[in-house]
């Protein structure tokens, strides 16, 4: 009888509790290990999930490297996704990290070495793919129902006050975590490569700050226009 996986969850917030529920519907898989900044919240996790085989560490290295684990899933905040990520691979465990795996290109580079040189399985955590309209979306231009993609657009509308930015203010920082445009258009960059399978050639865009009302709150990247050209003629 084959043994169940065990995943470890580097950060329980919003998206670390998103990756535990999923896991938790798996079979043949089981969450076994929690880190968080804040200990209480992973904590709290722990006793949502209802299993006794569930530790909590105070160091997310020491659950990379002493949690028996199979799996680390990387949920923390941008900046601290690298060390955790190269660390688990080092480890010889599979990762999924969320998204932006970084910050920044050079950081991101050396992950995606690590990763290609690895013996397990790497991952990030673009997840609108497997939402049921991309599924239905691929298929239709895989087998040719849509033919040939040329143009690809994509926009988001979202009223979004400080609550959510105070819950993780580097959320707003583009100096830590790519700002608002690296959390939600890091989606839009990825759907256009799956969806087209073309890759980026050239870029222009245009960023502005924005201000919410409430305690004159600045948002880094909080507006912007992206024009795109991608491989073969394609244009977003």
């Amino acid at each position: 009888m084959v043994s169940a996986l065990r995943v470890g969850i580097v950060g329980t917030g919003f998206a670390g509790e998103g990756h535990a529920a999923a896991y938790d519907r798996l079979p043949g898989v089981e969450v076994t290990a929690l880190w968080n900044r804040t200990r209480s919240r992973a904590e709290s996790l722990a006793v949502k999930l209802g299993s006794a085989n569930v530790m909590v560490f105070d160091e997310w290295q020491e659950l990379v490297r002493n949690g028996g684990c199979d799996v680390i899933s990387i949920a923390t905040a941008p900046m601290l996704r690298s060390a955790p990520f190269l660390e688990a691979l080092d480890s010889g465990c599979h990762v999924l990290v969320e998204k932006p795996m970084s910050i920044g290109v050079p950081e991101a580079r050396i992950m995606a070495i690590a990763a290609e040189d690895a013996e397990t399985v790497t991952a990030c955590s673009f997840n609108w793919r497997y939402a049921p309209a991309y599924q239905t979306a691929i298929k239709a231009i895989r087998s040719g129902q849509l033919g040939a993609i040329r143009d690809v657009r994509t926009e988001w509308f979202a009223r979004i006050g400080q609550d959510f930015f105070s819950e993780g203010d580097w959320r707003a920082r583009m100096d830590v975590s790519n700002g608002g445009l690296g959390e939600g258009l890091s989606h839009d960059f990825d759907k256009a490569r799956f969806l087209t399978g073309k890759e980026f050639a050239g870029l222009v865009s245009k960023v502005t700050p924005v201000y919410i009302k409430q305690d004159d709150f600045l948002v880094e990247g909080g507006r912007a226009l992206l024009l795109a050209e991608l491989s073969d003629g394609v244009l977003g």
